[in-house]
C-alpha cells in the first residue's frame, strides 16, 4: 500500500529579485553594469530600483570617483557619484551646480553596498529607487535616458574634476538594457 500525503507549499516570495546584468564601457578605463530590482519574487512584481556597478581600471592610480548622472547638462544634472572605499564603498548624490562641483543633495538617495580594489580595478555597487520622492532627483522610467559620465581624481566624497578625455554622454535605457556612449572630449575640468 502506498500512502502519499500532500502538503501545501510553504515556498514564498520574501525578499527582492533582480533582472539580468546589462553594462557600458564608457571608455577604456570606466565601464558602468545596472540590473534592475524587484520589490518582491512574486510573478508580476513591480521595478522599485536600480543596482549600480561602477568598474575603473585605476593602474597605478588610486582614489579616482566615478559618475553617472541623469540629465544632458552640468546646471540641471542629477549625479551618482562613487569610489571604492572600505567593504561598501562611498557614495554621494548631487545635483548640478552650474559648471562647478556638483552640490550634495539634502536626502541621499543612494545605498552603498559593497567595494573592492583588486590588482588595480576599483569596483564599487550600490542601488537608487526609481523614484526617489525628492524634488532634485530624475524619476528613472521607460525608454532612453540621457546621462553625463566622468571618472577622475578624488572620492565621491571629495571629487576634483575630470580632464577633457574622462567625460562624455550615453544614452541608457535602464530597464531594457539598451544603451550607447560617447566620449566628450571638450575641455578639462567640469561637464559641459
Amino acid at each position: 500500500v502506498l500512502v502519499l500525503v500532500l502538503c501545501p507549499s510553504t515556498v514564498t516570495a520574501e525578499g527582492p529579485a533582480y533582472g539580468p546584468v546589462h553594462s557600458l564601457a564608457l571608455d577604456s578605463v570606466f565601464s558602468v553594469s545596472w540590473r534592475v530590482v524587484y520589490a518582491s519574487r512574486e510573478r508580476g512584481s513591480a521595478a522599485s530600483a536600480v543596482e549600480f556597478t561602477y568598474t575603473l581600471q585605476q593602474g597605478s592610480s588610486s582614489g579616482l570617483f566615478g559618475c553617472l548622472a541623469f540629465g544632458t547638462g552640468m546646471p540641471n544634472g542629477d549625479f551618482m557619484f562613487a569610489s571604492a572605499g572600505g567593504t561598501v564603498g562611498l557614495v554621494s548624490d548631487r545635483s548640478g551646480n552650474g559648471f562647478r562641483t556638483p552640490v550634495v543633495d539634502a536626502v541621499n538617495s543612494l545605498t552603498a553596498l559593497r567595494s573592492s580594489v583588486v590588482n588595480g580595478t576599483a569596483t564599487v555597487t550600490f542601488s537608487r529607487p526609481l523614484d526617489t520622492g525628492d524634488s532634485v532627483d530624475a524619476v528613472v522610467r521607460e525608454g532612453p535616458m540621457d546621462f553625463l559620465w566622468a571618472y577622475g581624481p578624488g572620492t565621491a566624497l571629495s571629487p576634483r574634476g575630470h580632464s577633457a578625455s574622462t567625460c562624455g554622454f550615453a544614452q541608457i535605457d535602464l530597464l531594457s538594457g539598451e544603451a550607447s556612449a560617447e566620449a566628450e572630449g571638450e575641455s578639462e575640468g567640469w561637464m559641459h
